[in-house]
């Protein structure tokens, strides 16, 4: 082993959507999509870099992992080729495509080296980590009728793929940057119990694991500290648990024309309450105005960045309650929702002539809407509706400056800032709701939320001022923008 990073442990949850189209002669095309966040988890980096007598000596760096990010995309197209009477084997080929962002803080060394110590404080951003894999899938899928009301989907698939990814070692300018890919196989399997309700709805639990292997190269001669392409392997495992709600949408029934069985004694009007899952982006610059003359000293010799780029993504979930007025083929309606949220994310720099490193975060805790509703039926069970209102969400925006291997006690720059506060705005949206029994809807929705900016002041906890080029502390205003892009899935019933 030359060098090794194994992320591990990263747990979190995710909101996804799914659809399949089958055609009676047995052709099929079929997919899902998803998002959502990586709460914790931890990196351990393994390496022998030389001491300062050029001896190799083993490395074992620990970091904490938060406010990561994940989003996938599949599709397959396929064909039915065998039938029992309660039992299908259908083939298929197809694309999956899988990102994580990882966001790695603080340093602790278990090994020999001299490296993290002492060790580094956890609100430093230590590297940023986006990878990719795009695959070829080549599979079968399966279904087992088990009982009148129970059935048994398996999807097994060949995965080869092309593997993609970006490390920005955030302490260390000359690997700022640093990109691998490579090619590989694995596998995936997902296995799903659906208990049918009805015809047309069931609902669904079951799991997912997939394994991909890929050989390539880590290529250093693309980053500022040069070198040779070195030989890598990156390899992914990673399992989930699902649990799902299925609706089947009958072909003879049109948009403008008849509905499901019990679709057409539906009634719009009255009060109605129900649960959502999403997911929500916000990418904005984080910036960093000095407000003393250190600072702007700093600013000016390009030891501090003026902005920082964060993007902040991630998964939330919660409930809402509504009442509805019908008025002919319209319905006006007033909704109140609260999600919990966890859409978060953080940058950080070391600037090329500097040792100064600079972390900023920003995290929404939670949200909650209540907004007008107004729409038109496109069919007697089928509402586009628009909707607005106000916003207020709980924010967290930090900031941190410093020689991240000194103390604060024995640096010369040492400046931070935090600032969590419930903070209100706007939001607009659109969306279509789905009538799917004389109670139940389903509902997708996209929504854009405006809680403005936030702004504070950092202090200093540096040594104290000594000479011209540190005439006072090291301060600054730090301002953050949050607004975000919501996009997010539901289920209501009607009392």
């Amino acid at each position: 082993m030359a060098s090794r990073i194994t992320n591990e442990n990263l747990t979190g949850n995710a909101a996804e959507g799914f659809w399949q189209l089958k055609h009676d002669n047995g052709l099929f095309l079929k997919g899902y999509f998803g998002g959502g966040s990586l709460n914790d988890g931890r990196i351990q980096n393994e390496d022998f870099p030389g001491n300062p007598n050029n001896i190799d000596v083993y490395s074992n760096a620990m970091a904490s992992q938060k406010y990561g990010s994940l989003k996938y995309f599949n599709t397959d197209i396929g064909y039915a080729l065998f039938a029992g009477s309660n039992w299908q084997l259908a083939g298929f080929i197809g694309y999956h495509y899988w990102n994580e962002r990882l966001h790695d803080f603080g340093c602790q060394q278990l090994g020999v080296s001299e490296i993290c110590i002492p060790n580094i404080p956890a609100n430093v951003n230590v590297m940023n980590y986006d990878l990719a894999w795009n695959s070829l899938r080549i599979g079968a899928n399966g279904i087992i009728q088990l009982s009148d009301t129970l059935n048994l989907l398996i999807d097994a698939a060949y995965i080869y793929s092309y593997f993609k990814a970006y490390d920005n070692h955030n302490l260390r300018p000359e690997l700022h940057g640093l990109f691998y890919d490579g090619r590989g196989d694995g596998a995936q399997v997902d296995a799903i119990f659906n208990w049918m309700l009805s015809n047309n709805l069931s609902l669904g639990a079951g799991g997912r694991l997939w394994y991909i292997k890929t050989n390539g190269f880590t290529h250093f001669e693309q980053t500022a500290a040069g070198g040779q392409p070195d030989a890598s392997q990156d390899t992914q495992n990673s399992y989930g648990l699902l649990v799902q709600a299925n609706y089947k949408f009958d072909t003879s029934n049109s948009l403008s024309g008849s509905q499901p069985t019990g679709s057409a004694l539906y009634s719009w009007p009255g009060i109605y309450f129900g649960g959502n899952i999403g997911y929500g982006v916000n990418t904005h610059n984080i910036y960093i105005y000095p407000s003393s003359l250190s600072a702007q000293i700093l600013t000016e010799q390009d030891r501090s960045p003026k902005n920082l780029n964060v993007q902040s993504e991630g998964f939330l979930a919660g409930g809402e309650i509504g009442y509805n007025w019908q008025f002919n083929y319209f319905i006006a309606g007033i909704e109140a929702d609260l999600s919990y949220t966890s859409i978060g994310g953080s940058n950080a720099v070391t600037l090329s002539n500097s040792n100064i490193t600079t972390t900023t975060e920003k995290n929404l805790l939670w949200l909650s809407t209540i907004r007008g509703r107004i729409g038109k039926l496109a069919s007697s069970n089928m509402l586009i509706f628009l909707s607005g209102g106000p916003a207020l969400g709980r924010i967290n925006s930090k900031f941190d400056q410093r020689v991240a291997n000194l103390q604060c006690s024995s640096s010369f720059v040492c400046s931070e800032a935090s600032v969590s506060k419930n903070k209100s705005g706007l939001s607009i949206g659109t969306g279509v709701e789905y009538a799917v029994n004389s109670h139940a809807t389903f509902k997708a929705e996209y929504l854009y939320v405006d809680l403005g900016s936030v702004g504070v002041n950092s202090l200093d906890y540096s040594i104290p001022p000594a000479d011209s080029l540190r005439p006072s502390p090291v301060t600054y205003w730090v301002s953050s923008k949050f607004n975000y892009n919501i996009v997010r899935l539901g289920v209501n019933y009607r009392i």
